[in-house]
């Protein structure tokens, strides 16, 4: 278990073991924290026969568990949209008789990608579950979810760990290329970290902090420098929403900060759209930005 997930384990373990955890969670929290394994640890606890605080590991559950075949277990997941015939089919296997005659899990990961029609689908189950089933949401965009379903599900906050707790778990894990900045920019989430300096992303910032530089200079314009970046476009934002921050803890009464700063969200939301053009959004955000 990461250190920073252990004490809300602990505190929904127990109440699992005394029969007490509500049968639907929303686990919420930024992404590159753990969530998922978070979900996966509780649900091993749910299913284990021996229901103890942590699982035994060496029951028939926990062994089918961890062969990833419990038939107990069903889980949805995917890096597109969750349809309604997903969900339809993962409601349907909830309402069969447990195979191992104990609990029953649900794990619907990236809950906030659900359509409207597949969130609906799923609302009877969250208000009238059948005995012994449990439900968990993962998302790390909740306000996307419907009010309906928030509603109906107990929240489980999970945040970052600080600063300091970061850089020390990172170092235990003899992570290289770790630096302080890649800390702060990816808001202390070790596993995201992780994930970006496997994809060089701090090699990158750095160019990318060389072409700023040069940009400053006058010997880039920021029409070339969107060119030579707009493949990483939605790291380019999150490295000038950084950029700013440094910027307004030193001048925080700078009013095209704040400017900027909208801007930044706005492309945030727009560079999701495929057809926009990244080029166009990255050139606007850098001329305001050389005005800084």
């Amino acid at each position: 278990m990461y250190p920073w997930l252990n004490g809300t384990f602990r505190q929904l373990a127990q109440r699992a073991q005394r029969n007490s955890l509500h049968h639907a969670l929303l686990v919420q929290g930024p992404s590159g924290i753990g969530k998922t394994f978070f979900c996966d640890a509780l649900t091993k606890s749910l299913l284990c026969k021996k229901q103890e605080n942590e699982p035994c590991g060496t029951c028939q559950s926990c062994q089918l568990f961890n062969a990833q075949s419990h038939p107990d277990l069903h889980r949805i997941a995917s890096d597109k949209q969750l349809g309604v015939d997903l969900v339809r089919e993962a409601i349907q296997k909830l309402t069969s008789t447990a195979h191992l005659s104990g609990n029953k899990v649900l794990i619907i990961e990236r809950a906030d990608s659900m359509t409207e029609s597949a969130a609906n689908a799923l609302l009877k189950t969250l208000e009238e579950p059948t005995g012994d089933t449990y439900l968990f949401l993962i998302s790390a965009h909740p306000e996307r979810l419907l009010p309906t379903i928030i509603s109906r599900c107990e929240k489980v906050n999970i945040s970052a760990p600080s600063f300091d707790e970061c850089k020390q778990w990172l170092s235990s894990q003899n992570i290289a290329g770790v630096t302080d900045d890649i800390i702060r920019i990816y808001g202390h989430c070790p596993l995201t970290i992780i994930s970006q300096l496997e994809n060089q992303q701090s090699t990158n910032y750095a160019d990318f902090c060389h072409s700023m530089e040069e940009m400053k200079r006058g010997k880039m314009s920021a029409l070339v420098l969107a060119e030579k970046w707009q493949k990483e476009s939605d790291q380019i934002v999150l490295w000038l929403q950084y950029e700013l921050r440094q910027i307004a803890a030193a001048n925080i009464h700078n009013s095209l900060f704040w400017q900027i700063e909208n801007k930044l969200k706005l492309a945030t939301v727009s560079l999701q759209n495929p057809g926009v053009n990244r080029i166009l959004v990255l050139t606007g955000l850098l001329l305001d930005y050389q005005k800084l």
